[in-house]
């Protein structure tokens, strides 16, 4: 697998898993204030969940990459 592959392999998977971790832990906003998106999350935790993204697409990359690199 050349590094070209093995970036754009990563951030595939990478760009997959952000819409797995993205709804969790939501909670909707208690005091709607006028002109607020009534479903915008109140606190959405968006550095949080882009490390967890990062450190779960770099396992499953990892994982990929030896059964490629085995076979």
């Amino acid at each position: 697998m050349t590094i070209f592959n093995s970036i754009v392999l990563y951030l595939v998977i990478w760009w997959l898993s952000l819409f797995i971790f993205l709804p969790l832990g939501i909670s909707k906003q208690k005091n709607i204030k006028l002109g607020n998106d009534p479903g915008a999350p109140e606190n959405p935790m968006l550095k949080k969940k882009i490390i967890y993204t990062s450190i779960f697409s770099l396992i499953i990359w990892l994982i990929i990459y030896t059964i490629i690199s085995i076979s």
